[in-house]
């Protein structure tokens, strides 16, 4: 749309089809009135401010303003105007462009950004309480296969519990029972303390909190965790040894949650293949780490494969029961720990899954 003016009062000199067309002015309905008396000019930058403008600076390019036609409806409009000296006046040629379609579409797709937004705040916020309750059964899970492993953790106390109280009763009456029974209190304490702190990394594990730690044989928490592997390995016709080695492998640690990792990690193994799987414990040390590796003579991992394993729910069991925590959650366990795991896999050669824990 094209329109000639005056500047000082406004008049309209002249206008084009376009200007007919945007508006629904025809030429001889506005030649000679003010745009102002027309209402043409509508909210947002007002004339007066475009006016002063071309006073100041002789022409303004391309500023996004409103018009209003003649059923009052409202355009959006980038308009340019240049000052112009003719017919012994000031005149102003403007110039605009009908962009209402264009800004009708983008104000629709900002809608539909906010609202998808919106979609995905609320997917987001689902997918995480979907994924805590998962990662909350894992761990319930997690906890029943573990229950053989936490038995042995609570029978040696109360073992050692046991046996002290049983001492000091057989010395009774001996010259030296009171040192007996001093030292078998002592005992009591201690391994009641220890039976507690079992318990209590059971309570955390169960709630998601990372247990208690304390020095622990990593030979004896890799054992205890076999024992709860046994059944399934069975009913899977397949053979789990265990190398121990007779070196204490000490670390600071929560035997219930590296108990977990040992689990799961060996049902990942015995789920390689249908049944018949060898798998292989070796433990360690190095100078700063003790360490054990899980080896399978399994179907190995694909290589497009690998680098998700860690991932919340990546899975290779779709539809066989896999949920894709297991390993997430290892790994999870393993960080918690200020250690390492690593994977080394082969297609049709099995895998061997190694972690690192400080010593």
């Amino acid at each position: 749309m094209i329109m000639l003016s005056s500047l000082d009062d406004g008049r309209i000199l002249e206008v084009n089809d376009g200007f007919e067309i945007v508006t629904g002015y025809r030429g001889d309905e506005v030649r000679g009135r003010a745009g102002g008396a027309l209402g043409i000019w509508g909210e947002g930058v007002q004339h007066a401010e475009l006016v002063e403008r071309l006073r100041r600076d002789g022409r303004i390019e391309s500023v996004e303003c409103e018009i209003r036609d003649k059923r009052s409806e409202r355009h959006t409009v980038l308009l340019s105007g240049e000052l112009l000296e003719a017919l012994d006046r000031p005149l102003v040629l403007w110039q605009g462009v009908d962009i209402s379609e264009r800004k009708r579409n983008e104000d629709e797709l900002e809608r539909y950004r906010s609202e998808l937004e919106e979609i995905v705040v609320e997917r987001t916020r689902s997918l995480e309480e979907s994924t805590q309750k998962l990662a909350q059964s894992q761990r319930h899970a997690a906890v029943g296969t573990l229950a053989a492993g936490i038995a042995h953790e609570i029978n040696n106390p109360l073992g050692a519990i046991l046996a002290a109280t049983q001492y000091a009763m057989v010395c009774d009456g001996d010259d030296d029972e009171r040192d007996v029974w001093r030292r078998s209190l002592e005992t009591i304490e201690e391994e009641a303390t220890r039976g507690g702190r079992v318990v209590r990394s059971v309570l955390q594990f169960s709630r998601g909190e990372h247990g208690e730690r304390w020095r622990v044989d990593l030979r004896e928490v890799i054992s205890g965790a076999l024992t709860a592997t046994k059944r399934y390995s069975d009913e899977r016709r397949s053979r789990v040894a265990y190398e121990e080695g007779t070196e204490p492998l000490l670390v600071d640690a929560s035997p219930i949650e590296i108990g977990q990792v040992v689990v799961a990690l060996v049902n990942n193994a015995l789920e390689s293949r249908d049944e018949g799987v060898n798998v292989r414990i070796e433990s360690g040390h190095s100078e700063a780490s003790v360490w054990f590796r899980v080896s399978d003579d399994g179907g190995g991992i694909p290589e497009e494969s690998r680098s998700k394993l860690f991932d919340p729910f990546f899975t290779t069991r779709l539809g066989r029961g896999g949920t894709g925590l297991g390993l997430s959650v290892v790994h999870g366990i393993v960080e918690a720990h200020e250690g390492r795991i690593s994977v080394d896999s082969e297609l049709g050669q099995g895998t061997v899954v190694r972690v690192d824990l400080p010593a």
